[in-house]
């Protein structure tokens, strides 16, 4: 008898990251894919910096399909994402995952999706500027966490970027 081999958790956890990110992906390129703003003269294409508006109605039968999915899934994929930036303190990952979730803002905003959008606004702020007890409370008491210290952690300032 042999023993299948151990799978490193931290492979688990990469795994997870690109399976969400690649469901936000999916979403993000199929609402760009719908988007037809460019052709209402904007000459540097969906990508420009800070461009976030809201599309105004009606919307076009993709963008409608996108919205529906958004919808059903926003809150499953917040989910994940929260215990990612919760249990993850490898820069990488919280990169990955800060990465997915600014990317769902974006998708949210974008098709007027208040309560999505304040959900994804509220979980990155808990990790950007978190309250004294949040961390604590969610710390299991292990000395020398994320809760302990009274400064900034590389989380917070990760979150913040």
């Amino acid at each position: 008898e042999t023993e299948p081999p151990v799978v490193q958790p931290m492979l688990l956890i990469q795994l997870l990251i690109d399976s969400v990110m690649s469901i936000v992906i999916s979403l993000y390129r199929l609402l760009i894919d719908c988007d037809d703003t460019s052709a209402s003269g904007s000459s540097g294409g969906h990508f420009e910096v800070g461009r976030c508006v809201p599309l105004k109605a009606p919307l076009s039968p993709g963008q409608e399909r996108c919205k529906g999915m958004i919808t059903e899934c926003w809150s499953s994929l917040l989910s994940a994402l929260s215990l990612l930036l919760h249990f993850s303190n490898d820069e990488a990952y919280l990169t990955g995952t800060l990465t997915c979730l600014q990317t769902l803002l974006f998708c949210c905003s974008r098709l007027t999706l208040d309560q999505a959008r304040e959900a994804c606004m509220n979980q990155l702020s808990k990790y950007a500027a978190p309250s004294p007890g949040y961390e604590a409370e969610l710390d299991d008491g292990r000395p020398g966490g994320a809760g302990s210290g009274g400064g900034l952690t590389p989380k917070n300032v990760l979150c913040i970027n």
